[in-house]
């Protein structure tokens, strides 16, 4: 059964110990919190391959697609698998957004927006940024955000337009009792 089986192993966020004075996961955007690991393993798959590109957890569904010999999905995903297949020698450039909210206070958003070479976080709550070159700093440790670089207008903007295009979609259905006994039965509701 392995033999005909898709494997993948990855996560939604990793978790910080320390490294920007914080322990866990769940209040930042550094590195060590969203700088997954995304292992494919199965037909269609090279073994003993590495790609260092950016992606997203977003092109995890087209990606199925793609290995499965299927369109990819409209919307926001890749299909990575055109990388080792050699259909497309690289990654269209794109920016990757991510989002972390604190339920006890109204509006207390982090966000971030990664492009290949910075990214910038932003705080809702407080209207502060911060922009880190991560070709010069991969650890995010200085933070060129006072400096007013046009990079950091920019990714506000991008940031800002995101943001509007995802208050102007349509909002989720309301759940069903037997929705909520579904998700309370695995544990993500109380």
């Amino acid at each position: 059964m392995l033999e005909d089986t898709l494997v993948i192993i990855t996560a939604d966020h990793g978790e910080e110990f320390l490294e920007h004075g914080d322990v866990l996961h769940g209040r930042t955007h550094f590195q060590e919190v969203v700088h997954v690991p995304l292992i494919l393993c199965g037909p269609g798959v090279p073994r003993d391959r590495r790609q260092d590109r950016m992606a997203s957890l977003v092109d995890i569904p087209s990606t199925i697609l793609g290995i499965a010999g299927l369109d990819p999905l409209p919307g926001d995903g890749l299909d990575l698998s055109r990388l080792w297949r050699q259909e497309e020698p690289e990654l269209p450039a794109r920016l990757v957004f991510a989002e972390a909210d604190w339920n006890n206070v109204k509006n207390d958003i982090k966000r971030a927006v990664r492009g290949p070479r910075y990214k910038l976080h932003f705080d809702s709550l407080t209207e502060q940024h911060q922009l880190f070159d991560l070709s010069r700093d991969s650890g995010e440790k200085l933070d060129l955000a006072s400096r007013d670089l046009p990079v950091s207008r920019s990714l506000l903007r991008e940031l800002e337009e995101f943001m509007r295009i995802q208050r102007s979609t349509q909002a989720a259905p309301e759940l069903t009792r037997e929705d909520v006994e579904h998700l309370r039965s695995l544990g993500y509701a109380e």
